[in-house]
């Protein structure tokens, strides 16, 4: 009677051990990334445009900022260069790869920035000058940024991006020329206007 009273407990409990075994569980987060977090050493000069969409999206500051040579340059509108000379003086002068870091940094911060969407117009590139060690492309581009309170910003322009082959077999932007639309109906500020606003906060 004492064996039979042990076996039925031992049932039970396995029965009870052994049915947690069969219900279904979540499966496993996946170990790849993928969208905005798809960062590759850019061996080919439109890797880097596709780096800078990437970092941008992914507010990932570090590879963003790895996209600029030691001696890079920015060249905002002469127009923008003016506008914000009245309120911040020198904002868009001097524009070199430390400055561009450190605007990165701030536009990047998720305090500051909720989302960014960026996109360049397919049928308004134009590749300028390619060789060996040279690439120069001019993008039209719109840039989206919501902050954390929802509210949306939306600039637009033309960017001349002009990248490098440096000794290390990868692809920088050496300087960025930024140039307002043409078009009247468009009062979209520039991403110079942007990044000078920027700076004079810093």
């Amino acid at each position: 009677m004492c064996f039979r009273i042990g076996v039925a407990g031992m049932v039970v409990a396995l029965c009870l051990v052994s049915c947690d075994a069969f219900t279904v569980r979540e499966g496993d987060a996946p170990t790849g990334t993928s969208g905005p977090t798809d960062i590759v050493p850019p061996f080919e000069p439109t890797l880097v445009i596709s780096n800078l969409i990437n970092s941008l999206e992914g507010k990932i500051v570090t590879e963003y900022n790895k996209l600029f040579a030691e001696d890079f340059v920015f060249v905002a509108d002469p127009s923008d260069v003016l506008e914000l000379e009245n309120f911040y003086p020198g904002a868009l002068s001097d524009w070199d790869a430390e400055t561009e870091q450190q605007v990165a940094q701030r536009l990047l911060d998720q305090g500051q920035t909720a989302n960014i969407l960026l996109s360049f117009a397919g049928d308004e590139e134009k590749v300028v000058t390619e060789t060996d060690s040279i690439y120069v492309v001019q993008e039209g581009y719109r840039l989206r940024i919501v902050n954390p309170q929802g509210i949306l910003e939306s600039y637009a322009g033309t960017a001349i991006f002009h990248l490098r082959l440096y000794e290390d077999g990868l692809w920088y932007i050496h300087e960025w020329e930024d140039f307002r639309l043409e078009a009247d109906d468009d009062d979209r500020q520039t991403w110079g206007i942007l990044k000078g606003e920027i700076r004079s906060t810093i």
